[in-house]
């Protein structure tokens, strides 16, 4: 079994400090005028690849396995992707355990190991967490409280969800109100205490809220047969989190209770969606369309932020699909410089706009490509 290395390579740690100062810079352009230069990003994203093969001997094998090492792969489409369950199985990460600052850990809802996500810096996460929350959820510059769902950063270091939460409001100069118990369980009479105090006060809301979460809110209303009137220009923060529950509802059903229950138009209610694995995040433009459509069964398209390029493979061969067809969802996100540039999920989406539509996850028989890609990479890793 190849040992990790106790201590930081200088060579290394200079590598990744001169990379962050480019992305860093690279995030703020974009950040402000929401565009990105393609051959800037192109040049960043395989320069990340070369450090990441260089420094992750893992990722070398398996890349090396499949031809496609930095002096043959030409575009960041060609990057092979790291599937997402390698995270569970192996330390996907490009410096030694010991210059690790923070480890977020998934849910593990899905089965099987947790993904660890490590990172050595939390300054790229920050950046690519700060201008697609405020452009998404807060377009119009509202001053909003910020009701959540979720737990205190401060109690669950290891979720990333949690820290994004944290971080968005501390960059934007909100202080959320967490309605979470002390052991991690929803707080429901204090949720929907705030919820009436805020109501009755006038004051609109940002109420951030996992779909379950979300559920359980506009089920207790509904049990009691009333609603609470949040005022407008309220809007919700919806995360996701179904994937293991005995309950699940459609997400069109899940908008409407909510609409009717929190009189939050069906088009105020911003999906995001993220992943353990990745640093940046995509979120539904129902808040920037012109014309905003409240039916809630309408297709919904999530924008990536401008340094993530999304690829729709087909989930055999893992080759890009044709114009309007589903297939498997992979991402090259340049905020991901000390784990992996390029990942494959197992989420199905297909192209809407200027964005994707976010489907579902790939049937198991479907995701063969998937599949087959994570034997590969466990097959060239020799370091667990």
């Amino acid at each position: 079994m190849e040992q990790a290395p106790l201590s930081a390579d200088p060579a290394e740690r200079a590598e990744a400090a001169a990379l962050d100062h480019e992305i860093l810079a690279f995030i703020a352009r974009a950040s402000a005028s929401w565009r990105a230069d393609r051959d800037e990003l192109d040049r960043l994203l395989l320069a990340v690849f070369a450090h990441q093969v260089r420094w992750n001997p893992a990722y070398a094998r398996y890349v090396a396995a499949r031809g496609a090492t930095p002096d043959r792969v030409q575009r960041p489409e060609e990057i092979p992707p790291v599937p997402a369950r390698a995270f569970g199985a192996s330390r996907m990460a490009t410096f030694p355990p010991a210059a690790t600052v923070r480890r977020f850990r998934s849910s593990g809802t899905t089965g099987g190991p947790r993904s660890v996500l490590e990172l050595d810096t939390l300054a790229l996460y920050d950046a690519a967490i700060r201008a697609p929350f405020a452009r998404h959820l807060l377009p119009d510059g509202k001053t909003l409280t910020w009701i959540a769902l979720t737990p205190d950063p401060t109690m669950v270091l290891d979720s990333s969800l949690a820290y994004m939460i944290g971080s968005a409001a501390r960059q934007l100069g909100a202080a959320p109100l967490y309605a979470v118990t002390p052991d991690l369980k929803l707080d429901l009479p204090a949720a929907l205490a705030a919820l009436r105090a805020r109501a009755g006060a006038g004051k609109p809301v940002l109420l951030i809220a996992t779909a379950i979460a979300l559920l359980a809110v506009a089920d207790a209303l509904a049990a009691a047969k009333t609603q609470i009137a949040l005022p407008p220009g309220s809007r919700i923060m919806e995360t996701g989190g179904f994937k293991g529950r005995a309950r699940a509802v459609e997400r069109h059903e899940l908008y409407q209770a909510t609409a009717v229950r929190l009189g939050v138009p069906v088009h105020a209610i911003v999906g995001e969606y993220g992943m353990t694995e990745m640093a940046s995040q995509f979120y539904d433009t129902t808040l920037l369309d012109e014309v905003p459509d409240d039916d809630p069964r309408a297709p919904r398209a999530k924008a990536a932020p401008p340094w993530v390029r999304t690829m729709i493979l087909d989930p055999a061969t893992l080759e890009p699909v044709p114009p309007g067809a589903a297939g498997v969802l992979a991402h090259v996100d340049l905020a991901a410089r000390s784990s992996a540039v390029s990942l494959l999920t197992e989420d199905c989406g297909r192209a809407l706009g200027a964005g994707f539509e976010l489907i579902g996850r790939m049937p198991g028989a479907a995701a063969r490509g998937c599949s087959l890609a994570l034997d590969d990479f466990l097959r060239h890793d020799a370091v667990f």
